[in-house]
């Protein structure tokens, strides 16, 4: 099975982060709790094209800060990584 057919909290979780299973999403979605903050999720989604989107979230203030896409699975770590 390549990764882009495993489930996407997998790839995640073997990139090194603790991902958790989406509860509206749970084959093409999970989710970073407490990302970089105690304040901040990751929402991480396949998208329809193969691509991957990440929606960074505040809790305290109840909206979305910033939504990026990336290509491959490389470009996620790297951002992950440095943000």
């Amino acid at each position: 099975m390549t990764k882009s057919k495993l489930p996407l909290i997998n790839v995640v979780n073997k990139l090194g982060f603790k991902a958790s299973r989406s509860s509206k999403f749970p084959a093409s979605g999970c989710i970073i709790r407490d990302f970089k903050s105690k304040h901040q999720d990751a929402f991480i989604k396949r998208g329809r094209k193969g691509d991957l989107k990440v929606r960074l979230y505040n809790k305290l203030i109840g909206e979305t800060i910033v939504q990026y896409s990336f290509d491959t699975l490389e470009e996620l770590k790297l951002f992950l990584d440095s943000h």
